[in-house]
């Protein structure tokens, strides 16, 4: 009798730890599914949110590059088609793109369209397109594109020919009036370039022998002062019947004729930048005198910058990219003394040339009279 207790004793007691062990095991696996649900569920619900904005950004990348393959086509059409400014939308009509309105909307995504100038015949274009990520959030992306106007024939490169002045430098030559021969080798349609510095307060410079060409007369500058300056330019039509000459009227000071010979100018449009005079006061310290820089209208345009004084001053340029047309200075001895100094340079693109300074190296300290203008290349 106390055997068969003691047996149902034991069994019982191994029925119990079953039971508990089958518990704890349910408890360990609810536990571990919480832990799963708890990190995979947002994990996933991460990953589908990120798969849809990723999509998003995908949808709207393809639409902003639709936009600059649709100015892509205006651009090969005419370029003129392409205009500055924005927003622009855009719309299609039998295969032909336009732009229309300020935006255009595809969906969830709406598209707009900048176009900005970098110059002659260059254009910079940006295609942005919006969209709402959720509601508390929008998004955009912005891709962007060079257009130039490929089939446009390229300007000829302005050539330097030639130089001559009277008198030599650092010679002398007295008013009121001076000659010049033109240098050798020059070509029908070369442009030439007279610069006259005349070492009076009065006084007004002149053509007076044409040399058979038909001569522009720019403005004079500088009546009332040490010295006058006045440029003159002409269309070479090969044939000098004299040397040209230049007169004051009356006086014997120092009077100086500059010639320059230019190729490749355009001869129905010779000035792309109008000439811009002024003058400048004696300079102090190391002597530098600066002429402010204009905006040019045409690619490879040659830029002429001119310093005359009434003193034998000898000079240097200091500013990167400029260089002496002819030599660094024309002195003239007679009298009270002139020199003339004359900086070139051809900007490769259209837009602001900078500033430009030349130094009085010696006997300076003297003010003077300026000019800039530029030279519009053949087409």
């Amino acid at each position: 009798m106390k055997v068969k207790l003691l047996q149902l004793t034991v069994r019982g007691l191994s029925l119990t730890n079953k039971r508990a062990f089958a518990l704890i095991d349910v408890i360990l696996g609810a536990s571990l599914f919480l832990i799963i649900v708890t990190f995979a569920v947002p994990a996933l619900l991460y990953g589908q949110e990120s798969t849809r904005l990723s999509g998003q950004r995908q949808r709207a990348v393809v639409y902003a590059e639709e936009g600059l393959e649709a100015l892509r086509n205006l651009r090969d059409a005419n370029f003129s088609n392409l205009s500055i400014g924005g927003p622009y939308g855009l719309a299609t009509s039998s295969g032909v793109w336009s732009l229309n309105g300020t935006s255009t909307t595809d969906g969830e995504f709406t598209r707009q369209i900048l176009i900005g100038n970098l110059g002659t015949d260059r254009l910079i274009a940006t295609s942005t397109v919006t969209w709402r990520q959720n509601e508390q959030r929008s998004n955009s992306i912005s891709l962007s594109t060079y257009f130039t106007n490929w089939e446009k024939t390229l300007n000829m490169p302005i050539e330097i020919v030639a130089s001559a002045s009277n008198p030599a430098d650092n010679g002398t030559r007295g008013g009121p009036t001076a000659s010049i021969t033109p240098p050798s080798g020059l070509q029908i349609g070369d442009v030439i370039i007279l610069i006259v510095n005349y070492r009076s307060s009065s006084g007004n410079i002149s053509i007076l022998n044409t040399g058979g060409q038909t001569w522009t007369t720019l403005s004079q500058v500088g009546s009332g002062t040490t010295n006058i300056l006045r440029i003159f330019y002409t269309v070479y039509n090969g044939t000098w019947s004299a040397d040209p000459s230049v007169t004051v009227g009356s006086g014997s000071t120092a009077l100086t004729v500059l010639m320059h010979a230019l190729r490749n100018v355009d001869p129905n449009n010779v000035l792309d930048v109008p000439q811009t005079t002024g003058s400048f006061s004696a300079p102090s310290g190391l002597r530098d005198v600066t002429i402010s820089g204009i905006d040019t209208i045409t690619d490879n345009a040659l830029i002429l910058a001119v310093w005359a004084t009434g003193d034998d001053n000898t000079w240097g340029i200091q500013t990167l990219g400029w260089s002496n047309l002819g030599l660094a200075q024309y002195r003239n001895l007679s009298g009270s003394d002139s020199s003339i100094s004359t900086a070139y340079k051809i900007a490769p693109l259209a837009g602001a040339s900078g500033n430009v300074t030349n130094r009085q190296l010696t006997n300076g300290g003297d003010a003077g009279r300026r000019a800039i203008l530029a030279f519009k290349p053949k087409p």
